[in-house]
């Protein structure tokens, strides 16, 4: 615990992903709940953990207090084992769905007819990024986001996704794919690559704002991958409360942002804030599979993020994190459903022109429709 307390208020993001994973390891060796009797190394323990996630929540809000410069940033740095797992995860995965779109092209026109694409949900940004033809040179360059890291064939034909994390963030949507197939389907591919970048180029640093976006996703994708575990093992089973107060606090940071981007997505198009987006929202949907504090604590801010109407500009990656969450929410609040159905079924007002009504309409019912999708097979068999 001393060689904590060295670090514990660390103004670097790096740090803060490593004493995370080191606390974990910690914990599976010498177990809090072991320790019932020693009151004081349970509180250690406890505080130690929520320093740590409100750094992180600082992080992740971009309230941390720092600024990303050349200067700040440290050549060769050695990154917490979950960001190269990550990186590599996500190169297994674009090598076997590359290979799986070889194969496709590789059929008789016949049988491989190109699906129709509807961009009206888009801006005009995103038209002319997303909307472009890919080049057989184009996919050639694509092909590796580190041509360095290989995997044997072996490893190729016996895995769907490589077996290493806790679940995977790339699993629900594809990562390669024509750009003109999915929306905001090359957001993802360019910042693993910047990201690989700037792990193994020494003199390759990014920008500030870059920087910024790395981090991010960097301390998102860790907590992502050890948060509920480390919760769990520092709050056992007769702690809930102690469990959903220290989540809280990553939560309570990640709703604010989550609500920040679903309001701006309609008036800009961001790469970047996809991506980020689609971070958070897969660390949100963890929490809602392994954890109770999403319904305990932020039913309200959920309803609130669903109900929002530029909430289906979101990329459909992560609209499909969302699936997970709003499943979850809907097996413990089923209420939400028939407020929906009330709402479709309600007249509008005196005041209200026909135009807005259809629109309004439209919108409850694409939400009914969303909440379908992502129940589970049997759902309203009742």
């Amino acid at each position: 615990m001393k060689f904590f307390q060295n670090f514990i208020h660390t103004r670097h993001p790096t740090t803060v992903c490593w004493l995370l994973e080191i606390l974990l390891l910690l914990t599976h060796k010498f177990k809090p709940q072991g320790n019932k009797l020693d009151k004081r190394l349970k509180a250690e323990y406890t505080q130690l953990l929520d320093s740590l996630l409100r750094s992180a929540a600082a992080i992740l809000s971009d309230s941390f207090g720092i600024r990303y410069t050349e200067a700040y940033g440290i050549n060769q740095i050695c990154f917490s084992p979950t960001v190269y797992e990550m990186l590599k995860r996500y190169e297994f995965t674009k090598l076997k769905q590359r290979e799986l779109i070889e194969h496709e092209e590789a059929m008789p026109a016949g049988n491989n007819a190109a699906r129709p694409v509807n961009y009206s949900h888009m801006g005009q940004s995103g038209r002319s990024q997303f909307g472009q033809a890919s080049t057989a040179s184009q996919r050639a360059r694509e092909r590796n986001v580190n041509p360095n890291l290989t995997f044997p064939r072996s490893q190729l034909d016996a895995f769907d996704e490589i077996p290493l994390q806790k679940g995977s963030m790339f699993a629900e949507m594809p990562v390669v794919r024509d750009p003109r197939e999915i929306y905001a389907c090359g957001d993802m591919t360019d910042f693993m690559r910047e990201l690989n970048r700037y792990l193994h180029v020494e003199d390759d640093i990014p920008d500030e704002a870059k920087q910024k976006d790395i981090f991010k996703a960097l301390v998102t994708v860790t907590l992502r991958q050890n948060l509920t575990q480390l919760s769990a093992k520092i709050h056992p089973a007769d702690e809930k409360d102690g469990r959903v107060q220290s989540e809280s606090i990553i939560v309570q940071a990640l709703m604010k942002v989550l609500d920040s981007q679903i309001r701006g997505v309609e008036k800009a198009y961001k790469p970047e804030v996809q991506v980020y987006a689609e971070f958070l929202t897969d660390l949100l949907a963890c929490l809602a599979n392994e954890s109770a504090t999403l319904d305990k604590q932020f039913k309200g801010e959920v309803t609130q993020l669903f109900y929002q109407d530029s909430f289906f500009l979101m990329s459909e990656r992560t609209l499909r994190k969302w699936q997970i969450i709003m499943r979850h929410y809907l097996n413990r609040n089923p209420e939400l459903f028939e407020e929906l159905l009330k709402q479709f079924r309600a007249a509008e007002g005196l005041f209200v022109s026909t135009k807005r009504e259809v629109a309004q309409k439209s919108l409850t019912f694409k939400r009914l429709a969303f909440l379908v999708y992502s129940s589970n097979i049997d759902g309203f068999d009742e």
